[in-house]
């Protein structure tokens, strides 16, 4: 079975009831994640925001 990426771990912990900053920081100090996917995924939601 494959691990859950960064985002659908910060998805489910936003579902259960954190708020979206504390979703982030328990993900990336969960140290499941490499640094490269956690700036990935920043990347892509700063291009969203500039983008909408």
């Amino acid at each position: 079975m494959k691990d859950k990426s960064f985002r659908r771990t910060v998805i489910e912990l936003v579902r259960k009831g954190e708020s979206p900053l504390t979703a982030l920081k328990i993900a990336e100090d969960s140290g499941k994640f490499k640094e490269k996917e956690i700036q990935e995924w920043c990347d892509k939601f700063n291009e969203y925001r500039i983008n909408k």
